[in-house]
């Protein structure tokens, strides 16, 4: 199980259950948040972790999602 810490509006740390710092989750030019590991995590990654990291970073990019594909689907009206 990881952990978020909202920093500010455009990054959150994130963390494993044990308080090890994994990375941020920062805002980018897309608009969506987008993983960056923690310069001190090296080495290999378990796909538990990383599906984790990946289904926060889904649940949390929802909304924006929802919103680039409601207007692609409406066009700019």
């Amino acid at each position: 199980m990881i952990k978020i810490e909202k920093i500010n509006e455009g990054c959150y740390k994130v963390y494993y259950q044990n308080g090890v710092l994994l990375g941020d989750f920062i805002y980018s030019e897309d608009g969506y948040l987008h993983f960056w590991p923690d310069k001190s995590r090296t080495g290999a990654w378990s796909s538990y972790v990383l599906k984790e990291i990946a289904e926060k970073l889904d649940e949390l990019n929802k909304w924006w999602d929802d919103q680039i594909q409601e207007y692609f689907k409406n066009g700019d009206k």
